[in-house]
């Protein structure tokens, strides 16, 4: 081990840290050095895990045939989500004249800026869905067999989990800011006004979602409850990763058949329930008829029981016998 691992990584890092040092760059002998801490874990990570000292070829058919599908997902669906938004905003903006109202001139440069902005609250609405379209594409065309539940959780486990983070990073700290930037640029195209736009609750970070809560409760004022639904909202978006990968498991070990379409259909279908009753579920929590937790958290809930039942559902398929294979009866 010593001789054929740890020696080269140790002089490796040896001889780059002194040539480092000898130029006075302290950055990059501190980057050396965690590198070289990096690769000599690594290499100790491997052999403990597969007893060899190099990492096995990676195959399409595990991980990372689920995080590409999920991704070409993603992007395909993000695509449509911005083209169809986008389409929406243009429409209104030529139809503004028309009202005796003069927006600004939409450039280049604008476009694109709007279109950064804008990107992260569409990447949050569409990441889940993403999840359950990426892995049932991913498994289309694999055997029943190799869609069983437990190896297939196995397999989209990472996938699921990458996504549940990225959408976490996104609504806790990326979409209020951005959120904001997009209101103010599109304010200023439509009006021509640069004067401030005041932040409404999706533009608040979670700090300051903690500030304004108490703040409206005590002047009773009655858009606390809406404060309050959209701060559960923050966790209760990325939650959805999972729900979604709970129906694409349900799915996968059910459908027999799984073709683009039929990928395409159950995608569609637990999108709109999940994002129908979430609407009707924010405004009801607006409203302060049910509690902001239930508001928040009850697509997630409910889609993840769809998701479970599916389960249920296809192990049970799966201890009934086959036509053909009863024994055969007494005469």
């Amino acid at each position: 081990m010593l001789e054929r691992v740890v020696d080269p990584i140790v002089a490796d890092m040896q001889y780059e840290w002194q040539q480092a040092m000898a130029r006075g760059d302290r950055r990059a002998a501190l980057f050396v050095r965690l590198r070289g801490y990096a690769g000599f874990g690594r290499a100790v990570l491997l052999q403990s895990m597969t007893g060899e000292w190099r990492p096995p070829a990676v195959t399409l058919g595990g991980p990372p045939r689920i995080a590409a599908g999920v991704v070409i997902a993603f992007v395909g669906l993000s695509a449509v989500l911005m083209t169809w938004s986008f389409g929406g905003f243009w429409s209104h903006l030529r139809a503004l004249p028309a009202m005796g109202v003069r927006p600004g001139t939409l450039t280049f440069s604008v476009f694109s800026r709007l279109l950064l902005e804008f990107l992260p609250s569409a990447t949050v609405l569409t990441i889940p869905p993403s999840v359950l379209l990426g892995t049932l594409l991913a498994v289309r065309d694999r055997a029943t067999s190799s869609r069983r539940p437990r190896a297939l959780a196995l397999r989209l486990l990472p996938a699921a989990a990458a996504a549940t983070a990225a959408t976490l990073v996104l609504t806790t700290t990326v979409m209020p800011r951005t959120n904001q930037a997009f209101r103010q640029a599109a304010f200023t195209l439509i009006t021509g006004s640069s004067r401030p736009v005041a932040p409404g609750d999706r533009e608040l970070t979670l700090g300051e979602l903690d500030v304004a809560i108490p703040k409206l409760e005590s002047a009773g004022d009655s858009r606390a409850a809406g404060y309050r639904v959209e701060r559960q909202k923050r966790f209760a978006m990325p939650a959805a990763c999972g729900a979604f990968g709970l129906v694409a498991l349900g799915v996968a070990g059910r459908v027999r058949r799984l073709g683009v379409l039929t990928s395409l259909a159950c995608c569609s279908g637990a999108s709109a329930c999940y994002y129908v009753l979430a609407r009707l579920m924010e405004q009801a929590g607006d409203a302060g008829r049910i509690p902001a937790i239930v508001a928040a958290w009850l697509p997630s809930v409910g889609l993840a029981a769809i998701g479970a039942g599916l389960l249920v559902a296809g192990r049970g398929r799966e201890t009934v016998p086959r036509s053909g294979t009863e024994a055969p009866r007494a005469t």
